[in-house]
């Protein structure tokens, strides 16, 4: 049987009072869950990073807890130049979850003009609509 399907990322705030800098990851488990939390991460095959492992991702476990807001308006601003959304959102997620980078500190350039989203080249965050 075959099935279509569309996939449409919406904003979701998981964390919505994330100070402007981030927070340590660690730190913020800790500060949300207990000790016991940080405890079952840090060990050696806990559940996300065998679930990771299954797909092909690596969770880096130096990350911090970001605000998503930029994420959010670029991924919207994809969204209605018809942009590959599943491209972008693979490489933010890549960036994120495997590369540690701050995407809250993004700058991102929008050029009308030839319809293409930069966001900040030093991380290589790019994505062209098509």
């Amino acid at each position: 049987m075959d099935v279509d399907l569309a996939v449409s990322y919406e904003p979701f705030f998981l964390n919505r009072n994330t100070p402007p800098e981030g927070e340590n990851l660690m730190e913020h488990l800790k500060k949300k869950y207990g000790e016991a939390a940080v405890e079952r991460y840090e060990r050696l095959n806990n559940p996300l990073d065998v679930a990771g492992a299954k797909v092909g991702v690596t969770f880096h476990k130096d990350r911090r807890v970001i605000q998503t807001s930029k994420g959010h308006r670029l991924m919207e601003w994809l969204k209605k130049r018809g942009g590959d959304t599943d491209a972008f959102m693979d490489i933010l997620f890549r960036r994120y979850f495997e590369e540690a980078k701050d995407l809250s500190k993004v700058e991102v350039r929008l050029d009308e003009e030839q319809k293409q989203l930069t966001a900040c080249p030093t991380l290589q965050l790019t994505a062209c609509p098509t």
